[in-house]
């Protein structure tokens, strides 16, 4: 990933399993912000790196915990007589 010294465009090289791909993305008004950079490397997640690439401030963006169900109830079957369960939260 390559950036330009004002910090409003980037350019971004990969490889995409069939061939090399150049990204280049400039903000029209605003800059990328940028993480900090540690022995050569800067290490972002792929929800921080997809909130930079879309011009967002990666440092407030999170990736959502998934909710598991509490409880599993079986309501019906499907037409090979399996079971097909329904999630089903506590209280609801």
């Amino acid at each position: 990933m390559f950036r330009s010294r004002k910090a409003d465009r980037l350019k971004l090289i990969y490889w995409d399993g069939s061939g090399i791909v150049l990204a280049y993305k400039r903000l029209g008004e605003h800059t990328f912000t940028w993480p900090g950079i540690k022995d050569g490397l800067m290490t972002l997640t792929h929800t921080q790196f997809e909130a930079l690439f879309s011009g967002l401030d990666w440092r407030r963006v999170h990736a959502a915990k998934a909710r598991t169900p509490e409880t599993i109830e079986y309501l019906r079957h499907d037409d090979s007589g399996s079971q097909i369960p329904k999630a089903k939260r506590a209280g609801i």
